[in-house]
């Protein structure tokens, strides 16, 4: 069984201005692509930590960015939900749905 997280990226209607995808930066240097309404698998390593910053391009700026530390065990999967903001110079809510 693989080891990472998965993250479903979600907008609401109020979010028609954002017509770009969101992506995550893994520990500030590899990027990953996220989907919007698409869940996302992020392999990782096991017992190693990563910080995981997710972030919404917005008119050539970073918005909605918002940042978490975790540890997986071997054969963890952690699943997440990603919301930008209201006002996307705040900072996006990421939450562990499982």
């Amino acid at each position: 069984m693989p080891t990472g997280v998965n993250i479903l990226c979600v907008k609401s209607i109020f979010h028609f201005m954002v017509t770009e995808q969101p992506y995550c930066l893994i520990n500030n240097v590899d990027k990953k692509e996220l989907k919007w309404k698409k869940q996302i698998f992020i392999p990782l390593q096991p017992t190693k930590d990563y910080q995981i910053t997710v972030i919404v391009p917005y008119f050539g700026k970073s918005c909605g960015v918002i940042k978490i530390i975790l540890n997986l065990n071997a054969n963890e999967v952690q699943n997440y939900r990603y919301n930008p903001p209201m006002v996307l110079t705040s900072n996006g809510i990421l939450k562990r749905t499982q």
